[in-house]
């Protein structure tokens, strides 16, 4: 996948002083007319979330997010939102110039990790959180849009942790971070991924487990 243009617009996105809902609203128009496959070919590779239980979505809080194409909005749709979540899930997963942007009621969404790799602050206020980040870390930030991403996944645990919030982070350790780096899009890297992903969580299981039996 070709993703200089991508990045290119996430790095102004990430540097630039103009309102962030305005810059995601430059990439949104550069995903409503890029070159990618068509809607209905994206949304038949999500067809197993339609299948699964009815499509209903799941019993336990679920969320996620994603971008208006025409103004820059952010959404986060959860099961009262009245979209179906195979077109919730699609439309949070829609990584502009790659993959098509998702019609729901009439408009047109994309990946609702623009201008945020986690989107953290939507979980203010709980009494505990844990994100588990794929980038982020300063093991990941030896590029000028890894520091600023860096830069600005620090801000938002500080707004989290600002609310009240006790919070816990799991980020690419070294190891996953030389092979792996900032190119998360890289197919070729799914299965070294997986074992480095599997061996740091077992390495990191007794934290995150003390975190949460924690009072």
């Amino acid at each position: 996948m070709d993703l200089s243009q991508l990045i290119a617009k996430m790095m102004q996105l990430y540097t630039s002083n103009r309102p962030i809902q305005e810059l995601r609203a430059d990439i949104g128009t550069f995903a409503a007319t890029a070159d990618v496959m068509p809607e209905d070919e994206w949304l038949a590779g999500f067809s197993a979330i339609d299948g699964e239980n009815g499509g209903r979505w799941p019993q336990r809080s679920y969320a996620c997010t994603a971008i208006d194409v025409s103004d820059g909005a952010f959404v986060v749709w959860r099961d009262d939102s009245g979209v179906p979540l195979q077109l919730a899930v699609a439309s949070s997963c829609a990584v502009p110039g790659i993959f098509p942007p998702v019609t729901i009621n009439g408009r047109r969404y994309m990946d609702g990790g623009i201008g945020s790799t986690t989107n953290s602050e939507i979980a203010a206020g709980y009494d505990k959180v844990l994100i588990v980040a794929l980038t982020g870390s300063t093991r990941t930030a030896a590029t000028a849009i890894g520091d600023a991403v860096q830069r600005r996944f620090a801000a938002e645990i500080d707004v989290v942790r600002a609310a009240g919030s006790e919070v816990e982070v799991v980020v690419p350790d070294e190891a996953f971070a030389r092979t792996i780096g900032v190119n998360l899009m890289d197919v070729t890297l799914r299965a070294p991924a997986a074992e480095l992903g599997l061996q740091q969580g077992a390495t990191e299981a007794d934290r995150v487990r003390q975190f949460w039996a924690a009072q």
